[in-house]
């Protein structure tokens, strides 16, 4: 293996314009303050800050053998990470081979979202553990074939489920009011990191020894990785973490034939759950805390590197919006309007940011192999975008025009 150094580009000294004297606030109430430098270990050896020497698979490297395997949080119920019906969290790992050791990605699944009490209209395994199978396949990003996912396919590979209906942000109790179930969706993500860091749960090559972390998500997971990727970086001082949100991108605009905003509507649902965003919004988006659930006024505040895949005419965000089929002439301009304001919103990323952004209408991409590899912008696909992003190999800005 080979290590290249890469500081010119990943150089931090341009930071965002927020400001680090916000994360005086706690991660919860209760107080999650744990570092997850490796439980006392000494990683090997950690990158310097955050300008890494990237360590590259020599040609030929094998694959992590066997599947991704079923693990359930230690301690879920005493920690609060449990699932909308009280079960166990759980997530799904595969160690990584070579270089892939000390390259984790972090992916939280997608599935939508409950904003009512009970969830009467959703689906179980989107509020439970209970039936997980104990291994499980997976595509795109998660994929261990040298073919599909030349750039990742070595690297320790993490499935979070998502069963909490809450984009991975809540933190309330059950009660009579949510119907008797738990949205614990942020609890989940805080008590994963820290077992995947923990020696005695995870063995000597944890996340407490990773060089590199990336926080990835497809659709609600994507949100999710927005409501948290900071505060993962917080918790993993000395290391390379980035963020990979896929179709978790909204823009601030009022639904289609009501005056209600996303960003009022965001607030709403983030109270139902008790949504913990990114600190550093919500210390300072105070009275209107949905702005730090929508992805084009949360991001100004974020300051780890993104990248961001977003189709402009996503069916599910319009869909979410009130735009349904068969289309009338009100519903077609509602859909420029938006892909218009979502191109506008990303070219607004930071300097260190990546975008991906295609004009058609579709929506997740990373969990399937044929959609990851496919080219939509050009001769570019999303696996060659973000490789080259996250590598350094190239500035990855492209924003598609109809």
């Amino acid at each position: 293996m080979n290590c290249l150094p890469n500081s010119a580009y990943f150089t931090f000294a341009l930071k965002r314009t927020c400001h680090w004297s916000l994360f005086v606030r706690s991660w919860f109430a209760a107080g999650l303050a744990l570092s997850l430098s490796g439980c006392g270990q000494d990683p090997s050896p950690p990158p310097a800050g955050d300008e890494p020497a990237f360590c590259i698979d020599a040609a030929g490297t094998p694959a992590p053998a066997g599947r991704l395997e079923l693990r359930h949080v230690a301690r879920a119920r005493e920690r609060d990470a449990v699932c909308n019906d009280g079960s166990d969290a759980s997530y799904y790992i595969r160690h990584g081979t070579g270089c892939g050791a000390g390259r984790w990605i972090i992916a939280l699944q997608g599935g939508g979202s409950c904003q009512q009490a009970a969830c009467p209209d959703r689906a179980t395994y989107l509020m439970s553990t209970q039936d997980d199978p104990a291994f499980k396949d997976d595509g795109g990003l998660l994929s261990a074939d040298a073919t599909q996912n030349p750039d990742f396919y070595t690297a320790t590979q993490v499935y979070v489920r998502y069963c909490s209906s809450d984009v991975f942000s809540g933190d309330r109790p059950a009660s009579a009011d949510t119907g008797g179930i738990e949205f614990r969706g942020s609890r989940i993500v805080a008590a994963v990191l820290e077992d995947l860091a923990d020696p005695e749960i995870t063995g000597t090559s944890n996340l407490g020894t990773a060089r590199e972390v990336l926080l990835a998500g497809g659709s609600a997971g994507g949100v999710g990785v927005l409501q948290n990727l900071d505060r993962v970086r917080e918790k993993l001082p000395g290391r390379f973490v980035r963020g990979f949100s896929d179709a978790g991108w909204e823009v601030d605009i009022e639904l289609h034939g009501r005056t209600l905003t996303t960003t009022q509507e965001a607030t709403a649902i983030g109270s139902f759950w008790n949504g913990q965003s990114d600190a550093d919004c919500m210390a300072t988006e105070t009275a209107e805390p949905g702005r730090c659930g929508v992805g084009e006024t949360l991001q100004p505040y974020l300051q780890t590197p993104l990248f961001m895949q977003q189709s402009q005419r996503d069916p599910s965000k319009l869909g979410n919006n009130g735009v349904t089929e068969p289309l009338d002439d009100a519903e077609l301009a509602y859909i420029e309007r938006y892909a218009a304001q979502t191109r506008e919103s990303l070219t607004r990323l930071g300097e260190l940011d990546g975008v991906y952004s295609p004009y058609d209408p579709h929506h997740t991409r990373l969990w399937d192999d044929d959609a990851f590899n496919e080219a939509v912008i050009g001769d570019v696909s999303l696996r060659q975008a973000l490789g080259d992003w996250y590598f350094g190999r190239a500035t990855t800005r492209l924003i598609e025009s109809p």
